[in-house]
């Protein structure tokens, strides 16, 4: 996979300041259903399904340091999650 072979991206910022792992958990992708059309981004899924989980888990197994690294807005990933209101599919185990 591409996080493998990229392991050193995984530290670094892009032009906002924001880190891959701010990125994934910022990003709220449209699910299928969902409306968008109306402008309203409530019907936008905030909810991290089995494949948002997986590639999260291996943002942070690849690069576990980035969950204390802060983007431009002084936001750790989890600040940011909550931030946005993302909620989690699968919960902890």
């Amino acid at each position: 996979r591409a996080l493998g072979k990229f392991k050193s991206q995984l530290t670094v910022r892009d032009a906002n300041g924001d880190l891959p792992i701010h990125i994934c958990v910022g990003v709220v992708l449209p699910k299928p259903g969902d409306n968008l059309d109306d402008g309203d981004d409530d019907d936008a899924s905030k909810e991290l399904d089995d494949d948002d989980d997986d590639y999260l888990l291996e943002l942070i197994q690849k690069a576990p340091q980035t969950l204390s690294m802060t983007n431009a807005r002084n936001q750790i990933p989890l600040q940011l999650a909550v931030f946005i209101g993302r909620r989690w599919a699968t919960g902890i185990d």
